[in-house]
């Protein structure tokens, strides 16, 4: 495939699994692209409606779609990793069938990853619903590299469907097959390459729309992305911190609980402060304020909509706390707003 402009070839990873009707919409917004140096691979992962038809139609429309039928349904990780493989750009972009991408995704993050110089690039999001109408807007909660590495210990520190990185990063780390990594497999990816220091950053400006669907993967198969989550974050942590933490104390720091005691909350809290000042002294005394601030009103929120009584009220008190006594509390009410 020739260079257009001598711009590097990015390669747009697009797994698709019974997508309509939403796959045209997300196959044109790649299509409409102002960075046009693209292959765009399109796999089929075994789906039972019109799927199939429509990407072999584009296909035929546009020379740089790719299309891939599995013989088997691989599922998305076997899918994601057969897709790296047969990559040809420098670059590897991510697409969700179901999704939307500003027209000037791939150019801001391309721009982005090179003038950082940095490995992985993930944007900011908007929300939209099945019709394609905006619901809302993510508030972005790290940035740089160092939020990004400090906050992957409490949550995913960038979304998956919206990077752009290095194809050498992927090639090289390929998405974990292993159980735990089921339904996780992003965070489980972004924990690894954070350990063994790739540079990966956020754009703060929204690039994406992300569709609300109760038939998704992840809104179907939550226990066991929730259970596979607090096991990734129990390995980071512990690696980090070098001990062994009980699961229980790990499920409140990530905001995967089921269940909810005072005792068990203060102790998690506790660990973030212990992460946060390990994470301090290593990053010589920069602190992370808000982004502590921003897990455990999450954490407290959540407490105050599932807990009984003692533990909202606790719960309550504490919220209050956080807002009296947090450095920029101003962009903390801003969170609290967004939720």
């Amino acid at each position: 495939m020739e260079s257009v402009n001598n711009t590097p070839l990015v390669t747009v990873l697009m797994p698709c699994y019974n997508a309509m009707p939403y796959l045209p919409e997300a196959i044109e917004s790649i299509l409409n692209q102002t960075y046009k140096n693209l292959e765009i691979i399109c796999i089929n992962d075994g789906s039972t409606d019109e799927t199939p038809l429509v990407l072999d139609q584009y296909a035929v429309k546009d020379q740089r779609i790719r299309v891939v039928h599995n013989e088997t349904n691989l599922k998305l990780i076997g899918t994601l990793n057969k897709g790296i493989q047969l990559a040809k750009g420098e670059y590897i972009a991510r697409m969700d069938a179901d999704d939307v991408s500003y027209t000037n995704r791939i150019e801001i993050l391309f721009k982005e990853l090179a003038i950082n110089d940095v490995d992985v690039v993930s944007c900011n999001y908007d929300f939209i619903d099945l019709k394609g109408i905006k619901t809302g807007n993510n508030f972005i909660k790290c940035v740089s590299i160092k939020e990004i590495e400090f906050a992957s210990y409490f949550f995913t520190p960038i979304g998956h469907a919206l990077i752009l990185g290095k194809r050498d990063v992927f090639i090289k780390n390929p998405y974990s097959l292993k159980d735990f990594s089921l339904h996780s497999e992003d965070y489980e990816l972004w924990t690894r390459l954070i350990r063994l220091n790739y540079r990966l950053i956020n754009v703060s400006k929204v690039l994406y729309s992300i569709r609300i669907n109760p038939e998704s993967v992840s809104r179907k198969y939550e226990v066991i992305q929730n259970e596979n989550f607090v096991s990734i974050a129990q390995n980071h942590i512990e690696l980090f911190l070098e001990r062994k933490i009980e699961r229980k104390i790990i499920k409140v720091v990530v905001n995967r609980m089921e269940q909810f005691s005072i005792s068990d909350l203060k102790k998690g809290f506790s660990l973030m402060e212990e992460i946060h000042n390990k994470f301090s002294t290593q990053s010589k005394g920069v602190r992370f304020n808000n982004i502590v601030a921003f897990q455990k009103a999450d954490i407290l929120l959540q407490v105050i909509r599932k807990a009984r009584f003692n533990c909202k009220t606790w719960a309550i008190l504490k919220l209050f706390g956080l807002l009296l006594y947090t450095t920029k509390s101003k962009k903390l009410w801003l969170y609290l707003r967004s939720k």
